[in-house]
C-alpha cells in the first residue's frame, strides 16, 4: 500500500471546485450546497467506519510504534447501534448548518448581498460538484479506510470526533467567507480562499500515516 495513496482522490475531488470557480464563476451558494451535501455524505461513511472498526473490539495498543490490535467477536449489532447514535447526533448538527445554507442558497442571509450578483445556487454546478467532492470521500474511505487499513488504528475518539470538526469548518467558511463577500463584494477572491482553505484541512486529514500493525487474537 502506498503511503497517503488517499490524497489522491481527496486532491482531484476539491480540485474540481477550484476550477469551477476560477474558470467557470461558480458563486457561493452553489459551493456552499456542494460542501453541505459532502458533509452529509461523510457523515454516512462514517457509520461503516464506525461499524468496521469497532467489530474488532477493544481499543488498538500501541507499542514503540507498531499497532497491536487484539481481535475480539463484538457483536455486531453492538457497533450498529454505537453508529447509529453518533449519525442522530450528527444529523442534528448537519440539519442545523443545512437551515443557513438554505439561506444563503436563496440570497438571503446577508444584508446587501445583491451586491454579489447572487440569484441562488446552480443545479448543474451542485451536480458536477458533488460527484467530484462525494467520489474523493469515497475513494478516501475505499483506498486509505479499507485497502489501507486504516480501521485496524484508527481510535474511537477520531472516529466519533473527526467529522464535526468537518462541520465547524463549512460553518466557519460560512460565517467568514460570506459575511467577507457581502460586505467587500468581491467574490472570487474569497472564494478562492474558502476553497483552498477547505482544501487544506481535508488533505491533512488525510495524511496522517497508517501505522503498520500486528493482528493479535485473543
Amino acid at each position: 500500500m502506498i503511503a497517503g495513496i488517499g490524497l489522491v482522490p481527496i486532491g482531484v475531488g476539491n480540485l474540481i471546485p477550484l476550477i469551477g470557480v476560477l474558470l467557470f464563476g461558480w458563486d457561493l451558494p452553489s459551493i456552499m450546497v456542494i460542501y453541505w451535501i459532502e458533509a452529509g455524505v461523510i457523515g454516512l461513511i462514517n457509520v461503516l467506519k464506525i461499524h468496521r472498526s469497532m467489530g474488532l473490539g477493544r481499543e488498538p495498543e500501541r507499542d514503540h510504534g507498531l499497532v497491536e490490535h487484539p481481535i475480539t467477536r463484538a457483536p455486531t449489532a453492538g457497533s450498529w447501534l454505537l453508529a447509529g447514535v453518533w449519525l442522530l447526533a450528527y444529523g442534528l448538527f448537519w440539519s442545523i448548518l443545512g437551515l443557513f445554507v438554505v439561506q444563503i442558497a436563496n440570497g438571503g442571509f446577508y444584508e446587501g448581498s445583491s451586491r454579489t450578483g447572487w440569484s441562488g445556487a446552480s443545479t448543474s454546478v451542485i451536480v458536477w460538484g458533488t460527484l467530484s467532492l462525494v467520489g474523493g470521500q469515497v475513494g478516501l474511505y475505499v483506498l486509505d479506510y479499507v485497502v489501507g487499513r486504516r480501521y485496524l488504528t484508527v481510535t474511537s475518539l477520531e472516529l466519533l470526533r473527526d467529522p464535526f470538526v468537518r462541520i465547524f469548518v463549512i460553518l466557519a467558511t460560512i460565517a467568514v467567507g460570506g459575511v467577507g463577500i457581502a460586505l467587500v463584494g468581491s467574490p472570487v477572491g474569497f472564494l478562492i480562499a474558502m476553497v483552498i482553505a477547505k482544501t487544506g484541512v481535508e488533505i491533512w486529514f488525510a495524511r496522517k500515516p497508517i501505522k503498520p500493525v500486528r493482528l493479535r487474537r485473543q
